[in-house]
């Protein structure tokens, strides 16, 4: 499909394969996120990097920023002017949601992925990367809230949600993605 082959082209561009970069989604929810420090709303680099050294990823990997623009300049200069590999957005050609379509894809490829909580893109990510590609839970940082974590250890999976860009719909809500290993369809 056409998302896949961008995304791919993508990757061969910057030399990447699966696995071989980290991956964070910048959202701020139009003014209103809630626990900045627990809720993962527009953290700096250095945060998303600790982060992602205590998931047991690599900083020596590149970073992809899924971003909407809404986080400030500061937040955004911490990336934008990093001497660290940082590739900000997808780059290549696309057109309004095509684009959060394809950030999402790279998102949901990386190896450590730090989303937020309260976005439901950054859940329906975690849960393709538990279904599609088995990757582990521990590896997508969704919030730093110890009743959430505390969930994350009791559950095999935190969210119903099947991502609507693929036309999937939510057809199994009594089972998770580690329990069924494969997104409903």
């Amino acid at each position: 499909d056409v998302y896949q082959r961008k995304v791919e082209e993508f990757l061969r561009k910057h030399n990447l394969h699966e696995d071989s970069f980290n991956a964070v989604h910048l959202r701020f929810f139009e003014g209103q996120c809630g626990r900045f420090e627990t809720y993962l709303c527009c953290p700096k680099l250095g945060y998303v990097q600790d982060l992602i050294m205590e998931s047991n990823g690599s900083l020596l990997s590149p970073l992809f920023v899924a971003n909407d623009r809404q986080c400030s300049e500061e937040i955004l200069a911490t990336y934008t002017n990093s001497t660290d590999p940082v590739l900000v957005g997808y780059d290549g050609e696309c057109d309004g949601t095509e684009c959060a379509v394809l950030d999402f894809e790279l998102c949901v490829q990386s190896h450590t992925f730090v989303g937020n909580v309260k976005s439901s893109g950054d859940m329906n990510i975690r849960e393709w990367r538990v279904a599609r590609y088995k990757k582990p839970k521990y590896s997508s940082i969704i919030s730093r809230d110890p009743d959430i974590l505390k969930m994350e250890n009791e559950t095999t999976h935190l969210t119903r949600y099947i991502i609507g860009h693929w036309r999937f719909r939510p057809d199994c809500n009594d089972v998770g993605a580690g329990q069924r290993g494969q997104p409903c369809v």
